[in-house]
């Protein structure tokens, strides 16, 4: 449900277009697509910056408090943004894109149930893109009751969208049809919906944790699952591989090619669209590439 609090306008007479406040690129690239002309969408996070540990700078604070609507993900992967709405910060509406997705969610690993997250679920469901058009269903709604004046550009704005959302859905499924069932190593649980959604099998994860370290015991259970599920290539970070996973692939012969979880794109309305197809022309390279 859309909260809403007292909000002032900041001239009199003709309101201007509404200032909305995205928490990470993956919702810009939503929001923007259903806001089209008649809304102004802002994120919050900059580019490369991490959401799970981001400290929100007095910037930042001014910018949530001159909105009048924030949009971010309420299964704690912007978990800091979480703590200070929940105490308070700013006069605008807040939307979690996340509500309504209910049973098809899926338990991260290792992460208990908390205040923020009570099933405990993996944030990541933007990797599955029938779920992206889910929370463009939630914006677009949130959108027109805020501004009941431009509802219809965002409903026509956001049909558009989904239909193309649909279509990278399809396209995906089809260029991963050959490799259904293949086992899979990421560097951290960002991919099970992506993996659920097309038929991928996630044998085992670098990074379990955020930001914790991999442990020896972990690495050996890791490498013994590889051996097993013959494991072709372990998908790394965009920004480089992790010295564990070189480690593992050099001990064991296994290709290493990056995949990225979309935490961090550009700000542009397609971003989300062709980060997606860069992580599709990843994947059919890299599973169908003999092993080295």
């Amino acid at each position: 449900m859309l909260t809403f609090y007292p909000f002032l306008l900041a001239f009199a007479g003709a309101p201007a277009r509404p200032k909305v406040i995205t928490s990470i690129g993956p919702l810009f690239c939503l929001t923007r697509n259903v806001a089209g002309s008649a809304a102004d969408v802002e994120n919050l996070t900059p580019q490369g910056a991490s959401a799970h540990d981001y400290q929100l700078s007095p910037r930042d604070v001014a910018k949530l408090e001159g909105a009048r609507l924030i949009v971010f993900n309420g299964l704690e992967v912007d978990g800091v943004l979480q703590k200070k709405l929940k105490a308070g910060i700013g006069t605008a509406a807040t939307l979690d894109v996340s509500q309504g997705l209910g049973q098809r969610l899926i338990p991260a690993r290792h992460q208990e149930p908390s205040a923020f997250n009570p099933l405990g679920a993996n944030p990541h469901f933007w990797l599955d893109p029938t779920l992206a058009a889910h929370a463009v269903t939630n914006i677009m709604r949130a959108l027109a009751e805020l501004d009941p004046a431009n509802a219809a550009a965002y409903q026509s704005n956001a049909l558009s969208y989904v239909e193309r959302l649909h279509k990278l859905d399809k396209e995906i499924s089809t260029g991963l049809a050959p490799f259904r069932n293949a086992p899979i190593v990421t560097h951290h649980d960002a991919f099970p919906y992506f993996a659920r959604r097309y038929g991928l099998e996630i044998v085992g994860v670098i990074q379990e944790v955020p930001e914790m370290d991999l442990s020896p015991k972990h690495r050996t259970q890791l490498q013994r699952t590889i051996r097993e599920k013959k494991v072709r290539v372990i998908f790394t970070e965009q920004d480089g591989a992790s010295a564990h996973a070189e480690r593992i692939s050099r001990d064991l012969n296994v290709k290493l090619a990056p995949l990225d979880p979309l935490e961090s794109i550009d700000f542009s309305p397609t971003a989300y669209e062709d980060a997606m197809r860069r992580n599709l022309k990843v994947l059919k390279e890299a599973l169908h590439a003999p092993v080295p």
